[in-house]
């Protein structure tokens, strides 16, 4: 089998803008997140107090307002998106590209 183009994959969502799992309150704006504008966080493994869960995040085009999103509307196979980084939440830069 050749593959003439791969598909974009048209996965989306709707979601409210809230901020949640990052501290802010977001503005409340209903947006239709692609899989483009998600970044992964790999969370910090352990049973201690510093570990942390993965997350699938989105920059709210309206506030600037990081949101997490509920495991129930991660995309399939969130380690292949784009990484999540320190620039990204205090945007210095761009995100870094490519899941590690």
């Amino acid at each position: 089998m050749k593959v003439l183009k791969k598909a974009e994959g048209g996965w989306s969502v709707n979601v409210e803008c809230t901020g949640f799992g990052n501290g802010n309150s977001g503005c409340g704006s209903l947006l239709q997140v692609k899989k483009k504008d998600l970044v992964f966080w790999p969370g910090v493994e352990g049973d201690s107090w510093g570990s942390r869960d993965p997350s699938v995040s989105f920059k709210c085009k309206v506030c600037e307002a990081r949101t997490d999103l509920g495991r129930a509307h991660w995309p399939q196979n969130p380690r292949s998106l784009t990484n999540v980084s320190a620039s990204w939440y205090k945007d210095t830069e761009t995100q870094d590209s490519g899941a590690k």
